[in-house]
C-alpha cells in the first residue's frame, strides 16, 4: 500500500490529515484494490483494454461484441471517476481524530455500489460529506440512509435542505418542523406538495391531522433556534407535553441533517412563538400552566 500513500489521485495525501490516507487504504481493502493501478491508468479501462486486446489476438470478434465491450469501458470508466472524485472530496473533511478504520466494509462496499452512479457534481459533494461524516464517526449513516440518498435527486436534496431550516432543536436531541402554510415557507419552496414528497421519500413523518407531539419533556428546558432560544418552564405536575406542527424527520432525515448547509429564516422564530402562546393560553383555559420566555 506504501505507493497509494505517495500519489493515488495524483494528490500529496500528506496535505491531509493521517487519518485520510487511512480512509483510502481502507476504502481500497474492502473493495478489493479499487485505487490500486491509479499510477499506470485507471482500473476500468485498464481492465477492459487489456481483455480487449487478448480477446482479439485470440479470436476473431464480431462488431456487437466489439460495441458492448466498448459501451462496458466507458461505463465502467465513468462509474470509477465518480468513485475517485467522491472519494477525493470527502478527504479533506476527514478529521484528525477520524476513526475510518471502525468502518464496517460492508457499509463500504454499500456506500460506493450506490455512488458510482451519481455525476452530479453537487450530488458529489453531498456523497462525499457522507463519506468523511461516516469516517469521522463511524455509525453516523446508516445503510438505510445510503438506499434513501441514492433514490433522491439534486431536487430532492434541495428541497429536503431548504426545509431543514425550519427545524427546531427542543432538549438537545429532536427536530421538530412547525406546519407548512404560512407564506414564509412558500417564499423557501416548501408547501403541501413538497412536504408530502419528502414523506414519501421517508425523510420526514408528516401527519396533517394527527400532528407531532414532543411527550416526557423537562420541567424546564429552551427550545433553540440558531441563536434564538425560548425558555419553556411547566408549573404544574401534569403532561409535560408541546405540540410542534405537522411533521418530524425520520432517522434518515436526522442523519442527513447534519449535511445540509441551513440558515436562519426572517419571520420563523415569530411564528413559534405565536404557536407555543396559543398552547399557553389553551393549558391554562383547561387549568394547566407553563411559561413560554423568549430569551
Amino acid at each position: 500500500m506504501s505507493d497509494i500513500k505517495i500519489t493515488l489521485f495524483d494528490l500529496n495525501l500528506g496535505a491531509f490529515a493521517p487519518t485520510a490516507t487511512t480512509l483510502v487504504e481502507k476504502i481500497d481493502n474492502a473493495m478489493g484494490g479499487l485505487f490500486l493501478p491509479w499510477q499506470k491508468c485507471r482500473i476500468a479501462k485498464a481492465d477492459a483494454k487489456i481483455a480487449l486486446m487478448q480477446t482479439e489476438t485470440k479470436i476473431k470478434i464480431s462488431g456487437l461484441e466489439r460495441r458492448a465491450l466498448s459501451r462496458f469501458v466507458k461505463e465502467e470508466a465513468k462509474k470509477q471517476e465518480n468513485i475517485e472524485e467522491i472519494t477525493r472530496l470527502a478527504l479533506p473533511q476527514v478529521e484528525e481524530g477520524a476513526r475510518p478504520q471502525d468502518v464496517d466494509d460492508d457499509w463500504i462496499m454499500n456506500f460506493f455500489e450506490k455512488c458510482r452512479i451519481i455525476s452530479n457534481e453537487n450530488m458529489q459533494r453531498l456523497w462525499a460529506k457522507v463519506l468523511a461524516g461516516e469516517a469521522n464517526n463511524p455509525g453516523a449513516f446508516s445503510k438505510r440512509t445510503i438506499g434513501l440518498l441514492s433514490e433522491m435527486s439534486q431536487n430532492d436534496a434541495l428541497i429536503f435542505c431548504n426545509l431543514c431550516s425550519f427545524c427546531l432543536d427542543v432538549c438537545g436531541t429532536a427536530l421538530f418542523i412547525y406546519p407548512p402554510y404560512k407564506i414564509v415557507y412558500y417564499d423557501n419552496g416548501i408547501n403541501e406538495s413538497s412536504t408530502k414528497h419528502l414523506h414519501s421519500l421517508g425523510l420526514i413523518h408528516y401527519d396533517l391531522w394527527g400532528g407531532a407531539r414532543k411527550d416526557g419533556l423537562p420541567q424546564k428546558f429552551e427550545i433553540k433556534y440558531f441563536d434564538r432560544r425560548i425558555g419553556i418552564s411547566f408549573l404544574d405536575n401534569s403532561d409535560h407535553t408541546l405540540d410542534l406542527g405537522v411533521a418530524t424527520l425520520t432517522q434518515a432525515g436526522l442523519e442527513l441533517f447534519s449535511l445540509c448547509p441551513t440558515s436562519s429564516i426572517d419571520g420563523f422564530i415569530d411564528i413559534v412563538i405565536r404557536n407555543l402562546l396559543v398552547q399557553q393560553q389553551r393549558r391554562q383555559e383547561q387549568g394547566r400552566k407553563f411559561d413560554v420566555l423568549v430569551l
